[in-house]
């Protein structure tokens, strides 16, 4: 599971950060209004910068994708814009994707959300306290995968790369999800609209940190 989560997004182009610690916790002012990960519609897609995702610390075999065009598309989602879906079926375990993009310092991280607020998008992954990956910059299909409370993928620090793996068997036509858990004491709840059985109703955790 992913340890921090960080995700910006914006309602009527009102600014809202809800995050577990990172280093760009201090970079932006806090919450206004109450909004959904599922933002304007005018904006292309909800602000994502995973971060500090789980370190694989034993050697856990996974099964390699050998080319992720053959198993994954990104199409329209009917949870939020676009969304990463299976084009055939994905086994258990197997190591989908790597999140991959420009590898920046935390200061430059630091500089470039202010002007992604601007944009109304930003796609930094904080990878250690010193790195971020930035996949708005040579970035792939990976930038697009959606938060559900009932996710079938975990993101996962392998030697230092980003990957999404797969938790159970995913069918052709499944849109791929992994669970942002935002903290379960932010002041302002982030609604889910992910319409899961399991949905806790809004993307913040329902456990403590």
């Amino acid at each position: 599971m992913p340890m921090w989560n960080k995700i910006l997004s914006w309602n009527n182009s009102t600014p809202q950060i809800t995050n577990k610690p990172s280093a760009l916790l201090n970079i932006l002012p806090p919450p206004l209004v109450a909004t959904t990960s599922h933002i304007n519609p005018l904006l292309p897609k909800p602000l994502m910068a995973t971060v500090h995702s789980t370190v694989a610390t034993t050697k856990t075999k996974y099964i390699e994708c050998p080319n992720f065009h053959d198993y994954i598309e990104v199409r329209q989602s009917k949870i939020h814009h676009k969304g990463v879906f299976a084009k055939k079926k994905i086994p258990k375990g197997m190591k989908i994707i790597e999140y991959i993009g420009e590898k920046i310092t935390s200061d430059e991280a630091d500089r470039r959300e202010f002007e992604n607020i601007k944009k109304g998008a930003t796609y930094i992954y904080i990878l250690d306290d010193d790195y971020c990956i930035d996949g708005e910059i040579g970035g792939n299909e990976s930038k697009y995968v959606n938060h559900s409370c009932s996710p079938n993928c975990e993101d996962e620090i392998i030697d230092g790369k980003i990957w999404f793996i797969s938790t159970k068997e995913i069918q052709p036509g499944e849109e791929l999800f992994f669970d942002y858990e935002f903290p379960f004491d932010d002041p302002v709840k982030d609604k889910c609209l992910c319409g899961s059985k399991k949905c806790r109703g809004y993307i913040q955790s329902d456990v403590p940190n």
